[in-house]
């Protein structure tokens, strides 16, 4: 099948720029309702996966919050120390993974860039396991991608 529409190369450039929601930089909404996210922007269900999951019972939407509401940064120092290192895989996954990294490492320096201090929004499963949004930069991924991730917000501990 041969496709007539020709793009621009503007379009073209911002198509290959989308990607997984990244972290929200901006302070995300409080919940009040399972039928609500946290983005300012769009809306959807605090369960994950289909909508099957959702049920109108009790559900802990503080620790959601308290949850959505943890700044996190990104450790500069360790990301230029360390390299994120491939799984092993097959050829095919390694040219995914080269893009996958290269992506990840764009985000690194974009959210740096808005000032380091970010947020990830949160879902539950039907069983209230919670799971943290985020797939470039995530608290749930592979060890690196945990290890990176620091709470922007630090306090000083004195020892006596």
């Amino acid at each position: 099948v041969f496709n007539k529409l020709i793009l621009s190369k503007n379009t073209r450039e911002q198509a290959d720029r989308t990607m997984f929601l990244p972290p929200m930089v901006n302070q995300p909404k409080d919940l009040t309702s399972a039928w609500e996210s946290p983005y300012l922007t769009i809306n959807e269900s605090v369960f994950a996966g289909n909508q099957q999951n959702a049920h109108g019972g009790e559900i802990g939407l503080d620790v959601v919050n308290g949850m959505n509401q943890t700044a996190l940064a990104i450790n500069e120092r360790f990301i230029a120390a360390c390299e994120e290192l491939p799984p092993e895989c097959s050829e095919e996954i390694d040219q995914k993974w080269s893009e996958f990294k290269r992506e990840s490492e764009e985000l690194y320096k974009e959210l740096i860039f808005e000032g380091n201090r970010f947020y990830f929004s949160h879902k539950l499963d039907q069983r209230f396991r919670i799971y943290a949004d985020g797939y470039h930069v995530s608290t749930q991924g592979r060890p690196f991608k945990k290890a990176m991730l620091e709470l922007a917000d630090k306090t000083l501990i004195k020892l006596d």
